[in-house]
């Protein structure tokens, strides 16, 4: 995805790029491969405040350097989706800021209660990822998606690039189509993820369609809801338990660390009144 943005000088080496952190960390690493090396700022979500993201920390969106705002919701790997409080001030926030690209990771957004994602806030401006694996437990499978909207930012900041570079991505992919210009953005990124050449085989093999398409006529019938909500129930209480042996091993760390401490002043204090005994002769 950053590649492809780079590819059509949306962004450039040594631009700026925002993160909501915690972060995902692919999301870390790959800015400063040397791919890249793009300028990082990071929105520190308080774990105080359940993981959510202050005002002062989005507003940092406001700055004009930067130039795309990734974020994942819910969190990873707090697991805490961003309030609608929040969600509605980054929508103020591009109103003001038309040119913001965000990217919004909404994998885990089936898992929350009453999830809202960015892309139904901020659709012109945000590309949407999300993933079948993990609601249906189908990881090695590598089933994910992206989305855009028919109308978007990405579109209209590439119709608005310099002759001289719309001539260079003319001819990288005149080869698939006979009106390149008119190629949109997430074609472009289909065709770029076979390097173009190989623009036919681009996108999931035909086992991976049928699953997708399973998949997504499952979820279409399943109208009450009954998956996701037995789904939402094993993990919560698979986290529950998690959480209370993690409660277990630390206080049992505590009792360790506290005995070894009590054991370490006995010896201490039975080498001092040793000591003093052979030096007093007793």
């Amino acid at each position: 995805m950053v590649a492809v943005v780079l590819l059509h000088h949306l962004i450039k080496a040594g631009d700026t790029i925002a993160l909501g952190c915690p972060i995902f960390t692919p999301y870390i690493e790959i800015p400063t491969l040397n791919d890249y090396e793009l300028n990082v700022v990071n929105l520190d979500a308080d774990v105080e405040n359940n993981w959510q993201y202050s005002k002062a920390e989005l507003d940092k969106l406001r700055d004009p350097k930067v130039k795309v705002f990734f974020l994942v919701n819910p969190s990873n790997p707090p697991s805490v989706k961003i309030s609608d409080e929040s969600l509605e001030y980054v929508t103020e926030i591009v109103k003001e800021r038309p040119d913001l690209v965000l990217l919004t990771d909404d994998v885990y957004g089936t898992f929350a209660d009453d999830f809202v994602s960015l892309f139904a806030l901020a659709p012109k401006n945000t590309i949407l990822v999300y993933s079948y694996s993990k609601y249906f437990g189908a990881t090695g499978w590598r089933l994910g998606t992206i989305a855009t909207h028919k109308d978007n930012l990405l579109d209209k900041l590439i119709a608005e690039l310099p002759k001289d570079t719309k001539k260079i991505l003319h001819k990288r992919y005149e080869s698939i189509m006979t009106e390149p210009d008119k190629l949109k953005f997430i074609d472009r990124l289909v065709a770029d993820s076979r390097t173009v050449a190989l623009d036919h085989t681009a996108g999931p093999s035909a086992p991976q369609q049928v699953q997708m398409v399973l998949f997504s006529l499952f979820s279409l019938m399943e109208t009450p809801d009954a998956y996701k909500n037995a789904l939402k129930r094993l993990i919560r209480s698979a986290s529950a338990r998690c959480s209370r042996k993690s409660a277990w091993r630390s206080t049992r760390r505590t009792r360790t660390r506290s005995t070894t401490t009590r054991s370490s002043t006995w010896s201490i204090s039975a080498s001092a009144h040793m000591a003093a005994s052979s030096s007093t002769g007793c």
